[in-house]
């Protein structure tokens, strides 16, 4: 009897650790399925091609050689669903629920915020940045993947 329950409990353990783990990460399928949510995706290759023409890095000091890809999304205040749907989908980073992202930066301003976070892979290895923005006019949403250290994140800040 002992062992059962010993076994149930590492199995309902097992359970819902792989859905708080999955519960992590940002579900992008459903940010681009919402109406009312502009949704663009660049490839490494893109972004490799892309820096022959920007001759510079992106605005926040990242060379895309590091990048993997990026995604951006935004949603107009006005269209209310989707604009929530970004709230709600970032909203766990933005409260420090996600063990599993680092806050590198927050600035708040009347309506306005900006947050950096790094999404930790390993002790100082990071797989993904995110930057959410939001102003009066816009909500927004920003991810990097690649690899990062973190000394190349203190370099970027």
């Amino acid at each position: 009897m002992k062992t059962r329950m010993i076994v149930a409990l590492i199995v309902a353990i097992c359970t819902l650790s792989s859905v708080a783990a999955e519960a992590q990460r940002i579900n992008m399928d459903a940010l681009r399925r919402e109406n009312g949510i502009e949704s663009v995706y660049l490839s490494k290759s893109m972004l490799k091609n892309s820096s022959k023409y920007l001759k510079r890095k992106t605005d926040l000091s990242i060379n895309n050689s590091m990048l993997n890809g990026m995604h951006i999304f935004s949603a107009d205040r006005q269209q209310t669903a989707a604009a929530n749907l970004l709230r709600r989908t970032f909203s766990p980073m933005l409260q420090g629920a996600w063990g599993n992202y680092d806050e590198l930066m927050f600035v708040r301003k009347t309506e306005e915020q900006m947050a950096l976070f790094a999404e930790r892979s390993k002790k100082d290895l990071y797989k993904s940045l995110v930057l959410y923005t939001e102003d009066v006019r816009e909500v927004r949403a920003v991810i990097f993947e690649g690899e990062f250290t973190r000394d190349q994140l203190d370099q970027m800040i």
